[in-house]
């Protein structure tokens, strides 16, 4: 059991300091407009704050309510201090800079405000102990370790084996384990600027749009990650929030690259969160991948982008491709989230921690599973939405792609029958109805693919494709069926099955020169269904 210490001081302890702020909140009537994970807010002082916390790292770990804001002061004025110090305090204004509430800071071993636990401390301590001077209220919380009330021998002993580097300082918290959750999801910490002129956007009252493109996690349901972080940016700022959920289930980033201009850049989304580490499959995906990001951040809208790498858990076993997308991430400092390295961090953390309660099948989230995942986004927004003067993208990062083919990919798009006509076929015919619609109506921005062709056994159809690499697209409408033979440029590829209501992705093209290319598809004699051809996807 972890010791009990500063945060166990009976409030009498706790002395307010009494700087000059005008209309200053006493402890009874705190409104409580700030609240936090990390620290402790009681009786109008923060506890548990560690040596050499950053103010910016501070404020984003403060949670902070719709029409107020939260800075630190030294007295009278905020602090010009990089670092947190005893004595400083947080303080909250509501619209009128008018002070609501305010907390002293006791930061862990500094009794000189200079953030540190130092021989400058240590010399301090001694002289309360030896009753030379007497600290002040707050002096005393930040270094009365163990809690017994009083600083004495004991908490120089601590406090030297800190200096000296034998031991560090007591925890600050019993919500470190959280702490370190959100800290351990980190995957990439990226450049937040895009994300943050969204929030300002949004603080002023404008309209946003934010979108979500994925598989089925983030297709989800009505409680899903995507319905929980939107419904975030809606209870946070006032003005209207639009939402684009364009995941489609067993789809990949190939997909994904291919529509994203009709489903996220012509929505004129402000903020993206793309997720796609447990339907991308292979190093060509990771192409795709970097396409995508590349097509979003180089919209006109200049959106910020999240990228989300969510987990399967099979026999104890996490997994994902993360490892393949994180070089995009890195390349283009895209700011990063893994639900996978939470799950790990809370395994080997948290005794006795099962993630199975956390998902309904290998790959999809239950309740509670969704809602660890949108808390580690949410939790990153917060942070984003304290911070002042983030770095932005700029046009140098996408200057050079990390391989040449990703700018096909980059320029995919999708190829259907409203867009591509056959070169020739016999027995395939358009249906009467939009192939692929996206039932969820919440949502209110169906995808389709329009009018699929069809063929039965003995069918055939032929297209010229000019492109670098190309995808088919299909489904069977019934049943299990036997192979269909693919030809590229007269070369018989493959033969590729398909399943009632399975829609599959298949390479027919490989990334190459760019060049005009003969696609034949053939259905066997042997078919028993129809077999629908939605369309291609090539760049």
């Amino acid at each position: 059991m972890k010791q009990k210490w500063v945060r166990l001081i009976v409030s009498a302890l706790i002395v307010s300091l009494c700087f000059c702020f005008p209309g200053t909140a006493t402890a009874q009537d705190q409104t409580k407009n700030l609240s936090s994970d990390i620290y402790d807010l009681v009786n109008a002082t923060v506890l548990t704050v560690e040596a050499g916390t950053l103010v910016t790292d501070f404020l984003c770990d403060i949670r902070v309510k719709q029409g107020y804001t939260a800075n630190i002061y030294e007295k009278n004025t905020v602090t010009s201090q990089t670092v947190i110090g005893t004595g400083m305090r947080l303080v909250c204004l509501n619209a009128s800079s008018s002070v609501t509430e305010a907390y002293d800071i006791a930061v862990i071993g500094d009794t000189s405000g200079d953030g540190f636990a130092n021989v400058i401390d240590m010399v301090s301590l001694k002289k309360y102990v030896l009753k030379i001077s007497s600290p002040t209220a707050i002096q005393f919380v930040s270094v009365n370790f163990n809690g017994d009330k009083t600083v004495n021998i004991l908490d120089m002993v601590v406090l030297k084996r800190w200096i000296l580097k034998i031991k560090g300082l007591p925890p600050a918290s019993n919500t470190k384990e959280v702490t370190n959750m959100y800290t351990a999801s980190v995957a990439n910490e990226g450049y937040k600027g895009r994300i943050a002129e969204a929030m300002k956007k949004a603080e002023r009252g404008e309209n946003i749009t934010i979108g979500f493109i994925g598989g089925s996690v983030t297709y989800g349901s009505d409680t899903g990650y995507a319905v929980l972080v939107a419904n975030w940016w809606k209870t946070k700022f006032p003005g209207k929030v639009t939402v684009v959920n364009a995941g489609i289930s067993g789809t990949s980033s190939v997909f994904g690259v291919a529509r994203a201009d009709n489903d996220i850049i012509a929505k004129n989304c402000d903020f993206v969160i793309v997720e796609y580490a447990v339907n991308d499959y292979d190093e060509l995906c990771g192409l795709s991948y970097e396409g995508l990001i590349r097509k979003i951040l180089k919209s006109s809208r200049n959106p910020g982008i999240l990228s989300l790498f969510m987990s399967y858990y099979d026999n104890g076993a996490f997994s994902n491709i993360q490892s393949i997308q994180l070089p995009t991430v890195q390349q283009y400092h895209i700011p990063a989230i893994s639900y996978m390295q939470a799950l790990q961090y809370r395994v080997t953390n948290e005794p006795g921690f099962d993630p199975a309660p956390l998902f309904k099948d290998i790959v999809h989230q239950n309740q509670p599973g969704d809602a660890m995942a949108a808390d580690l986004v949410i939790h990153q927004l917060e942070k984003i939405y304290q911070k002042q003067g983030l770095l932005t993208v700029d046009s140098s990062a996408l200057a050079n792609p990390l391989s040449i083919s990703t700018v096909d990919f980059e320029n995919a798009k999708l190829y259907s029958s409203s867009n591509l006509t056959p070169k020739s076929q016999s027995g395939f015919s358009l249906t009467n109805s939009d192939s692929w619609v996206i039932w969820q109506t919440k949502w209110n921005n169906p995808v389709s693919f329009p009018k699929a062709w069809s063929g039965k056994a003995g069918n055939f159809i032929e297209f010229e494709v000019d492109c670098s690499v190309a995808y088919i697209v299909y489904h069977a409408s019934t049943g299990s069926t036997p192979p269909v033979d693919i030809f590229v440029d007269g070369t018989k590829l493959l033969q590729s099955s398909a399943t009632g209501g399975s829609y599959a992705f298949k390479l027919i093209v490989p990334p190459q020169d760019k060049a005009v290319h003969t696609v034949r598809l053939e259905v066997p004699a042997t078919f028993a269904g129809s077999f629908m051809l939605d369309g291609l996807i090539a760049g």
